[in-house]
């Protein structure tokens, strides 16, 4: 048998825990099978008393009564042990199989104890087989998992939900995060939960808060927990990135589960709204693993999805390349409206290559009105003069928008304001207007 024995952190456990492989390792399974039991009690009662100091059990009470058997006299250790196993069944701890386990761990213990009040004519000894898989079991589902025997969420939830955190600020069209608060959550929930989770329990977390972030949507309580859901899900994806763990994730949750019905964003967009649309998005963007699965799983979600992202300008600005390779290739035959392209340039400018630029920017000077359209061509003039600047484009390359500003009175009329400045502007970056009848003069600080 191979352990890790650094994965138990309790100290105590960890070095009674090489009592026991020592006894295996020598053959002694007795002896191995009544050392286990012993740890085994031990543990589970330190895990109380943190769970009870940590306030994730409410069991004061058991816990005072404990300790009053341990006080009064040795003999009732028996006592004692079964109070605490007993606490694990009756507060519904533990799962099944570890129960089932811990039956069977407490059945050879007493044979291995106690032969002749079991019914046992000789010394018993168990099988090298079955010390084995109880030294495993207890590992696994015990002495690695510190506070964390019970669901995940389950125990967590009371910090998660009933403490006032104040990760955002309310705004007219929206919300802001605030960063400090956020970073606080974040190193909270990993000091106080994460660091001491085992992998399952990353798994089983993970697949909790994706239900309730995503399936449930339609219901009071999922939309009033999303917002904070999602940010402790984006906290332990980041951890588990962190840690190089995220691979653990994969193919662990059941996609085809959602429906397309249960993705939506509410507008305006409010934290106490649905949002589970924006957080899929987010979702997938920020942790690309997942997008295969997902399409694969559940096709139907995935083009729902794309088609959501196609409909709507902001999705695109910021989670294009979760459908697309480019910011190109969605937006390329698109014949949308000038806000669209607006948005586009604004937002997308670094992500496109230089050609691409020059061909949205042509698009967005031919959707000037040639009538009323000064406000318009001021601000697609002051657009051109920041991305000649900064791509240090020259006259040939766009060439093809100067005919078109050339052509069209809303952008040359001396009569707009700031028009001088900025075709004066132009020439100061290298673009040559001479051949251009009405904005060379214009171009010109003579």
């Amino acid at each position: 048998m191979e352990f890790d024995i650094y994965n138990i952190t309790d100290i105590r456990s960890r070095n009674y825990f090489e009592d026991v492989l020592q006894s295996f390792y020598s053959k002694n399974y007795r002896a191995s099978v009544l050392l286990l039991y012993s740890l085994v009690i031990s543990d589970l009662y330190e895990k109380l008393v943190f769970m009870n100091e940590n306030g994730l059990l409410k069991i004061s009470t058991d816990l005072e009564l404990i300790k009053k058997l341990i006080s009064e006299n040795e003999s009732k250790y028996s006592q004692v042990e079964k109070k605490i196993y007993n606490i694990y069944k009756e507060k519904n701890i533990l799962d099944k199989s570890t129960i089932d386990m811990l039956d069977y761990l407490i059945k050879i213990r007493d044979k291995c104890a106690h032969p002749v009040f079991v019914g046992e004519s000789d010394y018993y000894s168990p099988s090298i087989d079955e010390t084995r898989w109880l030294i495993r079991k207890c590992y696994e589902d015990i002495f690695i998992v510190d506070a964390y025997i019970k669901e995940p969420y389950s125990v967590l939830k009371n910090s998660l939900e009933q403490k006032d955190w104040n990760l955002y600020t309310k705004e007219v069209f929206g919300i802001s995060i605030n960063e400090q608060e956020l970073d606080y959550f974040n190193k909270y929930f990993e000091k106080r939960f994460f660091n001491k989770m085992t992998d399952k329990n990353y798994q089983k977390l993970f697949k909790s808060l994706i239900d309730l972030i995503y399936k449930k949507g339609d219901t009071e309580d999922s939309v009033k927990y999303q917002y904070i859901r999602f940010k402790l899900l984006e906290s332990l994806l980041s951890y588990l990135s962190k840690m190089g763990k995220l691979e653990l994730l994969k193919n662990v949750y059941s996609w085809d589960y959602i429906e397309n019905e249960t993705i939506h964003d509410e507008i305006p967009y409010e934290v106490n709204t649905c949002q589970n649309l924006t957080y899929m998005f987010e979702l997938l963007s920020k942790f690309t693993i997942f997008i295969p699965e997902l399409k694969a799983k559940n096709e139907i979600l995935f083009n729902y999805l794309k088609q959501e992202l196609d409909d709507n300008v902001w999705y695109i600005v910021k989670y294009y390349f979760v459908f697309y390779e480019n910011i190109e290739s969605v937006v390329r035959e698109k014949n949308e409206s000038y806000s669209f392209y607006k948005i586009i340039i604004n937002k997308c400018v670094d992500k496109m290559s230089d050609e691409f630029i020059i061909e949205v920017l042509l698009k967005l000077f031919k959707k000037i009105p040639d009538y009323n359209g000064y406000d318009i061509a001021s601000e697609m003039c002051e657009i051109l003069n920041k991305i000649v600047e900064n791509k240090r484009f020259n006259t040939k390359d766009i060439g093809e928008i100067l005919e078109v500003m050339n052509s069209n009175r809303q952008i040359y009329d001396i009569s707009r304001n700031g028009s001088k400045a900025q075709f004066l502007r132009l020439t100061e970056l290298g673009i040559d207007l001479n051949n251009y009848n009405n904005l060379k003069s214009k171009g010109s600080d003579k």
